[in-house]
């Protein structure tokens, strides 16, 4: 076999999602998504308030469990809460992205502990440079 004919090695989506749904009570907040997001998609999420995009982040990174579907990240079932996989993740929350009651330093723990390739020393190096 030469370089040309060989296959490229096929790398999971950053995330994909079938028939997804979340329900609260009686309403959907979120029903029927089906998507995929290549790796290395920049890619951007609008819509009307109420149409589902927070609940859908909620679901990606493991905050919330679906009433149906199927959510997974980088090739893991997202709800497995996977350090490694979800390490790779960012979401920001648009309401409260700190605790009010955390130090700079409990901020820093918290990165630690949520991610698996937290660089401490990068962390305090742009804190010092503000």
């Amino acid at each position: 076999m030469t370089p040309e004919t060989r296959a490229a090695p096929v790398q999971a989506p950053a995330m994909r999602t079938h028939q997804l749904g979340k329900r609260y009570g009686r309403t959907w907040g979120l029903r029927h998504c089906t998507l995929t997001i290549p790796a290395g998609a920049v890619v951007g999420l609008v819509g009307p308030n109420g149409a589902g995009k927070s609940t859908l982040l909620q679901l990606v990174i493991g905050l919330l469990d679906p009433t149906e579907g199927q959510v997974q990240v980088f090739g893991q079932t997202s709800r497995a809460h996977r350090a490694a996989t979800l390490g790779r993740v960012s979401y920001v929350a648009q309401d409260h992205p700190l605790y009010r009651d955390f130090s700079v330093a409990d901020m820093f723990h918290l990165g630690q502990a949520m991610n698996p390739a937290w660089d401490q020393q990068l962390a305090e190096q742009r804190m010092a440079s503000r």
